[in-house]
């Protein structure tokens, strides 16, 4: 082999290694995010006016979680109020008469933040005064940002991509009418 032949194998063997990009290993789960839900009804709620819901995920002490993902399952007869949370879920009825909401990616539980998400459900007229509703959350996070919990795209149920997950449940009564009282103290 000749000099100029050897020196252009060197040449094109070092200009290969500086044109491919150094491999980036995988992140490494730092362990189950501990996360926290809370889920949040009125106590009694008009029958007939929409129920206002609180979904409050909090990671207290960590690993920091990423992808947020909810899940809030509706007994029969609930929907979900469209427009009444941004973004809307994913609804996904189920044969039994419930839903699934799903939010996917809300956004990321790090370590000693809160992460809230609002929206309405209503009642059909198959609910009649003293009739409760109650219904269960769940919020899934995977301590590897690259990494977000997997809905199954029927039953809305997490199969996986997560590390950490917490659930919550509330219960409103339906009631007939509610009394408020203003109090003018106008001199």
């Amino acid at each position: 082999m000749t000099k100029k032949i050897a020196l252009a194998i060197v040449a094109t063997a070092i200009l290969a290694a500086l044109l491919v990009p150094a491999s980036v290993p995988p992140a490494a789960a730092d362990g189950t995010p501990d996360l926290a839900l809370a889920k949040d009804m009125p106590g009694r709620t008009l029958l007939g006016t929409d129920i206002p819901v609180t979904l409050t995920l909090t990671n207290p002490s960590g690993p920091d979680g990423f992808n947020a993902t909810f899940t809030d399952t509706l007994p029969a007869g609930v929907s979900y109020v469209p427009g009444s949370a941004s973004p809307d879920p994913t609804e996904l009825p189920q044969g039994d008469g419930t839903t699934v909401l799903v939010w996917k990616n809300v956004a990321d539980a790090l370590t000693g933040t809160t992460v809230t998400l609002d929206y309405s459900i209503a009642t059909d007229g198959s609910f009649e005064v003293g009739d409760t509703v109650t219904n269960s959350a769940a919020a899934y996070a995977n301590s590897d940002a690259r990494v977000v919990p997997v809905v199954h795209p029927t039953t809305g149920a997490v199969t996986g991509g997560y590390t950490g997950s917490a659930t919550a449940s509330d219960t409103t009564e339906l009631i007939a009418f509610q009394l408020s009282k203003n109090i003018n103290c106008a001199d």
